[in-house]
């Protein structure tokens, strides 16, 4: 579509605004979740506002960010030695642990993310699951056009469709999940098979060569499709596992320690990558491109052309140094990628763990609702009567309803 519309690249961006305005439609018309004053009964907004973890949202930001920026400067914007790096790093890390040592001691409203929930080992577990999963998922969300296009074809066409494995993957498996969940009995056997898959198999990529097209499509499809398995396990089971007036504290733990975890991995990846491409591409590189002829004086600027992809300002090169040098960035990017893959292997083993602590979720699946969207009656209406209904029912303390109505 970009190469045969007018509109070429816009089109990535206008699929996205129909595709939207479908999904806006659809909520506005078949979504109906409690209102406001039907989930909090007795309280303004104002006062709900107020009772916010606004010191702890700002030291978590404020630390998630510090530390981010901090791992995605370090061996490519400025050496990791480097007081930037360092500076940025250390503070984001004692800035988290003061949101930790505030959540624990020191906070007055209903906390972040309290310290309780770390006792439960099973939400722990699934978390964890979950994290790993999306570390796996986020990073290879970058890199894998990279393998694709660096390895095996520069074909645009090409390189988006290999690069269907990973979503394509993990939907398969969020399906598969689905289906299974209910009907193939022992969870924990489930996530435990799941997560020793994307082991094997993520760390099967630390084999790839421009000569396997095969076994990477193979191996990141099979990969792809345990993480979108064990990312819904998760996504379901962290539901489960605390009351009902908790689900929504429960879904953002797990929501924003994932997210956290993606980002950690997505700059620990990228960061790899470019810190050893910087010291492979001269190493292979240069006697490939000298060997042939190439002076000593044209390096830089053929260094320059390989990330241009234009070679034709080049001074003194010839056709066999082109390709002499296409086969060893291509060997630069394979030993580089390879790199990456191992600093995948113990983070597998952590979800392996994780997943062996995965409690049974059999005797919580009923037909309980335990959070109930509107019916047509309770929209038409909002009476004090109906607000303290659907608080009851979401929450399931009927009593506490009935007197923060009075409030």
């Amino acid at each position: 579509m970009i190469e045969n519309i007018h509109e070429g690249w816009r089109w990535s961006y206008y699929l996205g605004i129909i595709l939207s305005v479908i999904t806006l439609a659809l909520y506005q018309f078949l979504y109906h979740p409690p209102t406001f004053s039907q989930l909090h009964v007795g309280k303004t907004r104002i006062q709900q506002t107020k009772e916010l973890d606004w010191i702890g949202m700002s030291l978590f930001t404020i630390g998630c960010v510090l530390f981010l920026v901090g791992l995605s400067w370090g061996g490519t914007t400025y050496p990791w030695k480097s007081a930037e790096v360092l500076c940025t790093l250390v503070t984001g890390i004692m800035t988290l642990a003061g949101f930790f040592v505030y959540e624990a001691y020191f906070c007055s409203v209903k906390p972040l993310i309290p310290s309780s929930v770390f006792k439960n080992t099973g939400f722990v577990a699934v978390v964890t699951c979950a994290t790993v999963a999306s570390m796996v998922y986020y990073s290879l969300t970058v890199l894998w056009p990279t393998i694709i296009s660096a390895l095996y074809t520069t074909d645009s066409i090409k390189v988006g469709w290999q690069s269907c494995v990973i979503g394509g993957g993990v939907v398969l498996g969020q399906a598969m999940s689905g289906l299974a969940f209910a009907y193939v009995p022992r969870l924990k056997i489930q996530c435990i098979c799941a997560a020793a898959l994307v082991m094997t198999f993520i760390t099967s990529m630390c084999s790839l060569s421009p000569d396997r097209w095969a076994n990477t499509i193979a191996f990141g499809l099979i990969a792809c499709t345990a993480v979108g398995y064990i990312e819904n396990v998760a996504v379901t089971c962290v539901t489960l596992l605390w009351e009902p007036q908790d689900i929504g504290l429960a879904s953002g733990i797990l929501g924003s320690i994932r997210a956290l975890g993606g980002a950690i991995a997505q700059a620990l990846y990228v960061s790899i990558l470019s810190n050893e491409l910087t010291r492979k591409m001269p190493e292979y590189v240069t006697p490939a491109a000298t060997k042939l002829g190439l002076p000593t004086k044209s390096l830089p600027s053929l260094f320059e052309a390989i990330n241009k992809g234009d070679y034709s300002d080049v001074p003194g090169i010839n056709k066999a140094i082109i390709e002499s040098v296409g086969d060893a960035v291509v060997k630069a990017y394979t030993n580089s990628l390879h790199y990456v893959f191992y600093a995948t292997v113990p983070f597998s083993c952590i979800m392996l763990v994780a997943a062996c602590l995965v409690p049974d979720a059999k005797k919580f699946l009923t037909y309980n609702v335990a959070r109930r969207l509107q019916d047509k009656s309770f929209r038409k209406s909002s009476t004090e009567a109906n607000e303290v209904a659907v608080q009851a029912m979401n929450e399931c303390h009927p009593d506490e309803a009935k007197v923060a109505s009075h409030v």
